[in-house]
């Protein structure tokens, strides 16, 4: 036999309690089949009926009828049936929840699961919202209170319950809103062209719309709007600040809200104007002022030059006066300058402009020349620091040597001209130039020195032995100054192989029995200057006559003499008569006779 066993009540999802089969026999082999296996237990088995979770998915009790038949040595006894009832585990809708202003009544909250009949009970986390801490059963409205300033929240956790079964709780939540408060805005300030970041507005009520109103839209913000301000570029066309200010009002139904103001002040941006943009100057000349100037009178005006070189630092401010440009470079030096205005904290866009600066190029002196009239000067090559690139122009004070009075480059060899009695001295200025730029000019003279001449024809003598010549006295076109340089072929006339100057008067020789002729030549000089030689003759006709000793002769009386015949060394022939004439009388009749003249003397 089996001992009946006890019925059992269970909760859906909750364990059941463990059936131990008993008899008759310690024995006996128990089986056992279920009627509704949806409860969670098998529809049969052997044994004892351990612990299980019992089920119930419907919105009613569920019963199955457990019937057990002990089992003893392959006889059945009498089977024992008992029952387990499974009832729902109620699940309640989950209320709404609500969000109510300070001191306005909260709705109803009406309770509903999906088991009829079942209870309601609640907990209340926030009891200073107007609530009490728990309750059964629906909740009716009620009025509100929130003394935080904040949102101030009441969770509320209800539990369904349904013939001692628990359902789920749920929670839901009755949020109290406070008055409506804006979170500080700071001011703040800008200059014009800059992105204001925009607002994000923040209050206490998290749900909270803003309005807001603008008293000044210059600054590129319209008169009104709702929400947050979205970031926008901020204006200025004047030259004082705009100040804008701001009112925003927070915004929900039902709830009353405190505003909050701030300000946006735009600051003007100044403007920069520079005078001049640029220069172009050489080494060693004043800069003109730069002037700087904009729309806002009390500016500042920082400045950076990226080339100190040219004679200024970096950086500066305000106005540059004029200053020395330097560049003693071989190349073209060009600042950049950069000048920023500001005021009041804003900068204003840069402007740029140069300053740039030529080296002055130079030339290297040239050494003087001096020359006689006729001669080929060397050529005159200008050079200098910039070799050919420079340009050198050069002037001359005395076209009379040969060469104009001006040119450019260089001075080629030329054939020098002085037609005066005088020294020709002509100084050239040469000035090197480049890119506009003038160097220090240098100076170069050229001497050219008149040719000494000397007057002639000279005319010759015919002088006899042991007679005096005439004084030979050299004239020209500069008789103080020559120096007149002769030479004498034939010294035995008696006169010296060379000589400077007058040849005076000397005795005439000539120890042959011959005429001799002397061609003297005289060629006019003066500081190195040669003037063309002239020559002239002196002719020693007559030798002196010698007769040889005659013999002496011893004779006796009445003896012949031997004759006595004379023989000497000078011997005078007929042709040599009109080579005299010639000489002596004719040659130099004009030369006397306009000597005569010049000086006034008459012949007869």
């Amino acid at each position: 036999t089996v001992d009946d066993p006890v019925d059992q009540i269970a909760c859906d999802g909750v364990l059941t309690t463990d059936v131990i089969f008993t008899g008759s026999d310690p024995a006996i082999n128990y089986t056992w089949t279920n009627d509704n296996s949806t409860i969670g237990l098998a529809a049969n088995g052997a044994g004892n009926i351990l612990a299980f979770t019992a089920q119930n998915t419907s919105n009613n009790q569920v019963f199955a009828t457990i019937t057990v038949t002990p089992n003893l040595n392959s006889c059945s006894g009498d089977s024992q049936s008992f029952d387990i009832t499974v009832n729902p585990s109620p699940e309640m809708n989950v209320p709404v929840d609500q969000t109510i202003c300070v001191t306005n009544n909260t709705a109803d909250v009406l309770f509903t699961s999906n088991v009829v009949g079942a209870t309601y009970s609640w907990v209340n986390d926030n009891s200073s919202m107007g609530l009490g801490a728990s309750g059964t059963g629906d909740i009716p409205s009620f009025p509100t209170q929130n003394t935080t300033g904040l949102m101030d929240t009441a969770n509320i956790t209800v539990t369904p319950s349904y013939n001692g079964c628990d359902g789920p709780s749920v929670s839901f939540q009755i949020i109290i809103t406070p008055i409506l408060e804006v979170d500080p805005i700071a001011s703040d300030d800008f200059c014009a062209g800059d992105d204001f970041p925009g607002v994000i507005f923040t209050g206490n009520v998290l749900t909270t719309v803003y309005d807001w109103t603008n008293d000044n839209t210059s600054i590129g913000l319209p008169p009104s709007g709702t929400g947050n301000i979205a970031g926008f570029t901020l204006e200025n066309t004047g030259t004082v600040d705009q100040i804008a200010t701001i009112m925003v009002n927070p915004v929900l139904p039902g709830c009353t809200g405190i505003s909050e103001v701030f300000t946006i002040t735009v600051k003007p941006v100044p403007t920069v104007a520079v005078v001049p943009l640029s220069q172009d100057l050489c080494h060693d000349e004043p800069t003109l002022p730069v002037d700087f100037s904009g729309n806002i009178i009390n500016a500042n005006y920082d400045w950076t030059n990226d080339n100190v070189s040219i004679g200024i630092g970096s950086p500066g401010f305000d106005d540059i006066p004029s200053f020395i440009a330097t560049n003693t470079g071989l190349v073209t030096e060009t600042a950049i300058f950069n000048v920023i205005p500001s005021f009041n904290g804003c900068i204003g866009e840069s402007e740029t402009f140069t300053i740039t600066v030529n080296p002055k190029p130079t030339v290297f002196p040239n050494p003087s020349q001096e020359w006689c009239a006729g001669d080929a000067t060397n050529s005159i090559i200008f050079n200098g620091n910039f070799a050919a690139t420079a340009t050198y122009n050069w002037v001359n004070d005395n076209v009379s040597i040969g060469i104009p009075a001006m040119g450019s480059g260089d001075i080629l060899s030329f054939i020098t001209q002085n037609v005066t009695s005088d020294v020709q001295t002509a100084t050239i200025t040469v000035t090197p130039t480049l890119n506009g730029c003038d160097g220090i000019p240098e100076t170069i003279t050229i001497i050219v020195k008149p040719i000494p001449t000397v007057d002639g024809p000279i005319p010759p003598q015919a002088l006899c032995v042991n007679t005096s010549s005439d004084e030979v006295i050299f004239s020209g076109n500069l008789p103080l100054t020559t120096n007149y340089n002769w030479v004498n072929d034939n010294v035995s006339i008696g006169l010296n192989a060379n000589g400077v100057g007058d040849i005076p008067s000397f005795i005439a020789q000539n120890t042959g029995n011959t005429v001799i002729t002397a061609t003297i030549t005289v060629t006019p000089e003066l500081n190195g200057c040669v003037g063309t030689p002239t020559s002239f003759t002196i002719t020693t006709v007559d030798p002196v006559p010698i007769v040889n000793d005659p013999g002496n002769q011893l004779l006796c009386e009445g003896d012949l003499t031997t004759d006595v015949i004379f023989t000497g060394g000078a011997m005078l022939t007929w042709w040599v008569v009109p080579i005299m004439l010639i000489v002596g009388f004719l040659t130099p009749w004009p030369y006397n006779y306009w000597r005569l003249k010049k000086f006034g003397i008459a012949c007869h």
